[in-house]
């Protein structure tokens, strides 16, 4: 689905000289593993590879070829192997508290970067590494709670 629309968008934004194609990465696409999400995970690498791959491959094109990372975003997919048992899946919780965040902070942020970018190749990235670093540091002293709602 993502190479042959990614393709197809293409070729109508080369008709029309111009435009940006962002495709979504996720856990996984930067080598990251997890028990229960491999394939998920070995389809957000594939993502990553192709879409480094046609950056390279339309270096000189008037559309710019893009990345989005959203980070972790609370969502099913996250929590479905974790509902059943939260006492067992504490640990989980606890580093979901300090990295995720909800749909409705993560998707302002990200539609005004991509209304703001302008270079090919370029990843707009919710969750940086400055961000996991800073969350990690910051938890003993700033308490988030972003799962227990969602349970």
């Amino acid at each position: 689905g993502l190479i042959q629309s990614t393709v197809i968008v293409y070729n109508q934004m080369l008709k029309q000289g111009f435009g940006t194609i962002f495709n979504m990465e996720g856990f996984g696409s930067d080598n990251r593993k997890m028990k229960n999400i491999g394939l998920y995970g070995m389809s957000k690498k594939a993502v990553r590879y192709y879409t480094e791959s046609f950056v390279l491959e339309t270096k000189n094109s008037p559309v710019n070829i893009c990345f989005l990372s959203p980070g972790m975003v609370i969502t099913d997919l996250l929590l479905k192997e974790y509902r059943d048992n939260p006492e067992k899946n504490r640990e989980a919780f606890r580093i979901f508290n300090i990295l995720a965040d909800e749909v409705e902070t993560v998707t302002p942020w990200l539609a005004k970067r991509i209304l703001q970018s302008s270079r090919h190749g370029q990843r707009v990235a919710w969750l940086t590494t400055g961000k996991i670093i800073s969350r990690f540091l910051m938890s003993p002293f700033r308490k988030r709670d972003v799962i227990s709602k969602h349970l």
